[in-house]
């Protein structure tokens, strides 16, 4: 990755107030628990690399890193200066899982949990924070796979104040993103996706809730289609959401014939002149009721209910 932005002048507390503790958790305590990037050699003028500051930044410091395995009491948290958010570039010669992963993958042979080498134990690795910072890919190899964010696992996770910007045409999340929750069940609240092919892919999750999600100019809003034969997604709410120039809203097509599925929509208000469809399900397995029209047309529904609704 390349370097952080030239910052403006400003005070964040953050950065400034007195430190005159030490950690009361975990056995040591001469575990640091604030380091400055610019400490560790950042310049962040928007020119220089400051890859190795950053990740010096994240492992130092005593933290739970390489051979660790887990810890509740010493991971990396990640704040930026909200104020003048931080913008973290991928190089045009990136190449990694993300940006910013939560986990380091070392390979050699198997790991205490009987899978592949790595940092952390895939079961133990929780509590990680990033708030109040931009990450850019748009300038890294389109050919490699990757992300802004590579959570292994995201048990007790948050996000918060983070915009990701991504690939050609693109034009990011921002806004207060936050995900609450273990490794299936999330709350997500107060995305925003604009220019997007497929704005959310969920193939698989036990429970997730969408609230005050709003996207625009998008072919595909949210797709639940897993990727195992079995065609199960777990279950998920979409609530308070909207959808501007959206082709196909939420998109639920299992790869397996056998699989059922129920999708219930609550309370919708349609406001729109170009076509729009409401697809159900054949037989009584799809339910839509309470909606409204408002200076709309060119509304096709098909198979709205068969029989009485579920309550």
């Amino acid at each position: 990755m390349s370097s952080l932005r030239a910052p403006v002048r400003g005070t964040y507390w953050m950065e400034t107030i007195a430190r005159r503790d030490t950690v009361p958790w975990g056995d040591d305590p001469m575990c640091q628990v604030f380091g400055n990037v610019l400490n560790y050699g950042a310049t962040g003028n928007g020119v220089t690399d400051d890859t190795a500051a950053i990740k010096a930044a994240m492992n130092g410091g005593r933290r739970c890193g390489e051979k660790c395995n887990g810890s509740t009491t010493k991971n990396a948290i990640v704040i930026g200066n909200v104020l003048d958010r931080p913008l973290i570039i991928a190089s045009s010669s990136f190449v990694g899982l993300g940006v910013l992963p939560t986990d380091e993958y070392t390979g050699g042979g198997i790991g205490t949990d009987g899978r592949g080498q790595e940092w952390f134990v895939n079961t133990a690795n929780f509590y990680r924070q990033i708030r109040n910072v931009i990450i850019d890919v748009r300038n890294a190899p389109a050919s490699e796979i990757m992300a802004c964010l590579h959570y292994q696992v995201a048990q007790a996770t948050n996000l918060q104040n983070v915009e990701l910007r991504a690939g050609p045409g693109s034009k990011g999340i921002g806004g207060d993103v936050r995900l609450y929750g273990g490794a299936q069940q999330f709350t997500a609240q107060r995305l925003r996706f604009d220019g997007y092919d497929t704005a959310v892919h969920v193939f698989w999750d036990w429970g997730w809730v969408w609230k005050s999600v709003t996207m625009a100019n998008v072919n595909v809003g949210f797709r639940f289609v897993a990727i195992d034969p079995s065609g199960s997604v777990g279950s998920a709410s979409i609530v308070d959401s909207s959808f501007a120039n959206v082709n196909t809203a939420v998109l639920v097509s299992p790869p397996s014939a056998a699989a059922n599925s129920v999708y219930a929509a609550r309370g919708f208000l349609i406001d729109s002149t170009a076509p729009v469809w409401l697809y159900a399900t054949a037989s009584e397995h799809g339910v839509y009721y309470q909606y409204n029209f408002h200076n709309a047309s060119n509304i096709f529904t098909s198979m709205i209910q068969t029989e009485s609704a579920y309550y």
